[in-house]
């Protein structure tokens, strides 16, 4: 008994080798499912973004719309004084002021916050100017201060389609705006 001979020498390098294969595999595995979830929450991320982007373009081609439709309820106020159409115009204005209230709210860029504003000038500008006076005059008619024909004249003498043109160039340029954000 002179030397201790192993009788397994080459089973123990190989588990020794094993462990070392074994703790590897589990490093890149590791790796990869953390690679893994770092690409999923950017994707989550990026479509997130794109949803956000495409919210505000339709809030913004909504406000078109809306503008349209005020314009129509003032022209058919005037044209049969019927209050139903002011109320109409009303909701157009409210539903205006909550759209540019959430394209504001919404993460948007600064040249899309100076868009609204500039849109909410307009709006502001041409309801004043515009609309208030014309809506005032079309009463007169109603109560027999004034006739159609001087309200008519009183309606052209506004320039009603330059300063609604003002308004929808201000709307247009949101969409633009809200337009290349989304692409």
């Amino acid at each position: 008994m002179d030397s201790y001979v192993d009788p397994l020498p080459n089973y123990r390098s190989s588990a020794s080798n094993n462990n070392a294969m074994l703790t590897a595999i589990i490093v890149l595995a590791i790796a990869l499912v953390l690679t893994l979830i770092a690409s999923v929450s950017f994707y989550i991320k990026i479509k997130e973004q794109k949803s956000s982007n495409l919210e505000r373009f339709e809030a913004s081609s909504h406000l078109l719309v809306i503008t349209e439709h005020a314009e129509q309820s003032l022209d058919e106020y005037l044209l049969t004084g019927m209050g139903s159409r002011l109320d109409e115009l009303s909701k157009s204005e409210i539903d205006l002021r909550k759209t540019i209230e959430k394209l504001r709210n919404a993460d948007s860029s600064p040249e899309t916050q100076r868009a609204l504003n500039s849109l909410s000038n307009a709006y502001q500008t041409r309801l004043r100017d515009f609309a208030q006076p014309v809506i005032q005059k079309r009463k007169d008619v109603d109560a027999g201060e004034s006739t159609m024909g001087q309200m008519d004249i009183f309606y052209l003498d506004q320039d009603p389609e330059r300063k609604f043109s003002a308004l929808k160039n201000a709307v247009l340029k949101v969409q633009d705006i809200e337009k290349e954000a989304a692409q």
